[in-house]
């Protein structure tokens, strides 16, 4: 019994390390593949609280925000918010996929739980980048924006708000209705 409890608590503490390694990634390149595609320079790309991945691989004092890609000025209102959004929607999306194609049959309880914390950890990437900056907070609570990107670039592109919301908490309900059941497939 307590050697299951270990096992679970080992999985779920690998899972957010994981999701939270991943979300970074992921984040940044979303914002980056939208100014590759729009032709622009990308001078720089950090992410987590200190590590730059390009132009070279170092490590930098530590920032709040979590991550950055430095690249030249959007061109128009359409190209910005479709980099406002991708950078939390490739993390969504990523979510969804690992949970909907993920397949327990023969995955250890282990597996199955880092899996389903670290899905849970990119998809609120998302959720909270769309609502904590709003309650004064940032992005992670203490880290991260302090602007809620996604809404911005949602509204760039001319996204009415509580059409974006409604659609948030749809996909706040599959992910979490796909996690649990990961979760209890155990």
């Amino acid at each position: 019994m307590i050697h299951n409890r270990l096992v679970r608590l080992k999985g779920v503490l690998v899972g957010v390390a994981i999701g939270c390694i991943m979300g970074a990634a992921l984040h940044e390149t979303g914002h980056a593949v939208v100014a590759l595609a729009y032709g622009r320079e990308i001078r720089q790309v950090r992410v987590g609280p200190f590590l730059t991945i390009y132009p070279v691989l170092e490590f930098g004092s530590i920032n709040l925000d979590l991550g950055e890609v430095k690249q030249a000025p959007p061109k128009s209102q359409h190209e910005e918010g479709l980099r406002d959004v991708a950078g939390s929607g490739l993390t969504a999306i990523i979510a969804i996929i690992l949970l909907a194609l993920f397949r327990p049959a023969g995955a250890s309880g282990l597996v199955k739980t880092i899996v389903s914390v670290a899905s849970l950890v990119l998809s609120w990437d998302i959720i909270s980048y769309s609502t904590f900056p709003l309650l004064g907070w940032r992005h992670w609570i203490v880290l991260g924006g302090i602007e809620p990107e996604p809404v911005i670039g949602a509204d760039l592109l001319g996204v009415v708000r509580w059409v974006y919301y409604v659609g948030l908490a749809i996909y706040a309900a599959i992910v979490n209705w796909l996690s649990f059941r990961l979760w209890v497939a155990r």
